[in-house]
């Protein structure tokens, strides 16, 4: 009866269909459970795909290592990097910071598309999201060459004098400071 509702054509139908077959703690039934929400993560509704990153968390941690692997996977390409619904991203975000989140290189292909969506995501999501995002900027992104060397006062010692003279009634865009010989070079 669940396989039947997960074609059903009304979009409540097939989440609720999903959601009921995710709950069911039977490891008998899993491989029906994971094509389950295989087929609903490529579903035309974005609340069926939400419902099937939901059903993520649920069915990772009964699967074995290749199982597992095949979820992620399908969390990475179906739900990450192809689906650009907000509903959707922030619960597969949540999913993934709960069964992976060690595994921050999944993110590479979707990073820029999480940031630039993530003023439009839930509140309570943007929170796991949040953090996920400065972990995955702390392992990936290097320290700027330039803030080694003190360019970073230099640069805003610059912006001082430039506000300076604008406010002095003169008007340029021609950078007022000079720069020492050590700190051009780079």
């Amino acid at each position: 009866a669940f396989q039947r509702g997960l074609s059903d054509s009304e979009q409540l139908i097939r989440a609720l269909a999903l959601r009921v077959l995710s709950s069911i703690r039977i490891n008998d039934i899993l491989q029906i459970q994971i094509l389950g929400v295989q087929k609903c993560a490529s579903d035309v509704s974005p609340y069926v795909r939400k419902c099937a990153a939901n059903a993520l968390s649920k069915l990772v941690p009964r699967c074995d290592d290749m199982q597992r692997e095949i979820m992620l996977q399908l969390m990475k390409e179906q739900l990450l990097d192809k689906d650009s619904s907000t509903m959707v991203l922030t619960s597969a975000l949540v999913a993934f910071c709960e069964l992976c989140p060690e595994r921050l290189d999944l993110l590479h292909t979707s990073y820029r598309k999480i940031c630039h969506l993530l003023t439009d995501m839930d509140e309570w999501g943007q929170v796991v999201i949040i953090d996920l995002m400065a972990r995955y900027c702390r392992r990936f992104f290097k320290e700027p060459r330039a803030l080694k060397h003190g360019a970073a006062e230099l640069i805003d010692q610059e912006r001082r004098v430039q506000r300076r003279l604008l406010r002095g009634g003169q008007r340029t865009t021609s950078n007022t400071c000079p720069r020492s010989e050590e700190h051009t070079s780079e």
